[in-house]
């Protein structure tokens, strides 16, 4: 949705602090990758918060005396929900951005990002172009994400996933929401959602949690802006590894979460105007289930939602106690 010419603007007449949060676990060379396009930023006012989540290499000693560093060492790998609360809380700025280390930024990013979201006071999240990168950091011309997209399969997308960049996601614009691998939250935004005293939801572990968020913050009367000037660069699911036991994993904690995230922000409206698409991707799912041999983790997932009933119920009556849209 284009921005409207009479949105309500602010002046931003000076650089507010901003803590930048990532969640490590054996990020290996790309922890310190990223932590350079940080240092190259021509915003001149940030921090980093790093929460280890037990990882098993060296990453952290690559980035041993980094400017304005502050590193949290967990016992275990809390997953990347937790992690990132735990850094937002441990965090100074005004504005937060949350950041996966498998990221370049372009050196304007934070100032682009952070200079058009503190123009907008009804403006809760923002983010940036992402273009696609190899885990070897070869940078690629093709789109990651332009911001989130949740059709009525309330299968979340990513915009202009693949599609090479010929202009056409080079407009500001409202957008549902924002991938969690580079995005900025305001401080405000982020004490209005709070759930369990955390932006995301703990319960989701990983994946889809930020895409939660994203519903909370519709719900709640947010908007979610996207700067395409904010550039940066991600190999995500560029390469990924898909072996087993990781396969089977993926695969449950992503159909599981889906149900949870729809479970709890879904009103009776919406579900109403989207059951057609919801119903025909269930089906879906389950032949393709079927087809590659994730039958076990389905059903795993399966069981892990209904053992989640009165999570659930609470959660849900915690975010629509907030709705002021339906």
């Amino acid at each position: 949705m284009p921005l409207a010419e009479d949105s309500p603007r602010l002046v931003m007449s000076d650089t507010p602090l901003v803590s930048i949060v990532i969640v490590n676990y054996s990020a290996g060379h790309m922890l310190r990758q990223c932590l350079e396009s940080v240092r190259a930023q021509t915003y001149p006012n940030w921090e980093v918060v790093i929460i280890d989540n037990a990882s098993r290499d060296d990453s952290l000693a690559t980035v041993d005396g980094f400017p304005n560093l502050r590193v949290i060492r967990n016992q275990a790998n809390l997953g990347f929900a937790a992690g990132q609360n735990q850094g937002i809380n441990a965090s100074r700025g005004q504005y937060i951005v949350a950041l996966n280390y498998d990221i370049i930024l372009h050196r304007d990013f934070l100032t682009a990002l952070v200079g058009a979201v503190g123009q907008y006071p009804q403006v809760g999240w923002a983010c940036g172009k992402l273009r696609q990168m190899t885990p070897e950091g070869e940078l690629s011309e093709r789109i990651y994400a332009a911001g989130h997209e949740l059709p009525a399969s309330r299968f979340a997308k990513l915009r202009g996933f693949g599609q090479r960049d010929q202009g056409i996601y080079d407009t500001d614009e409202y957008v549902f929401g924002a991938p969690g691998a580079a995005v900025v939250y305001r401080r405000s935004f982020i004490e209005s959602l709070a759930l369990d005293g955390g932006l995301f939801d703990e319960h989701l572990f990983t994946w889809y949690e930020d895409v939660d968020v994203d519903w909370r913050g519709q719900l709640a009367g947010w908007k979610c802006l996207y700067v395409p000037a904010a550039l940066a660069y991600h190999v995500g699911h560029v390469g990924e590894d898909y072996d087993e036991p990781f396969r089977s994993f993926r695969a449950a904690m992503t159909i599981r979460n889906r149900w949870l995230v729809m479970a709890a922000n879904e009103t009776w409206r919406s579900f109403i105007k989207a059951m057609p698409g919801i119903v025909a991707y269930e089906l879906s799912l389950v032949l393709y289930v079927l087809r590659v041999g994730l039958v076990r983790p389905y059903l795993q997932a399966l069981g892990a939602f209904a053992r989640s009933f009165r999570y659930v119920r609470r959660k849900r009556a915690h975010v629509h106690s907030r709705i002021a849209v339906s």
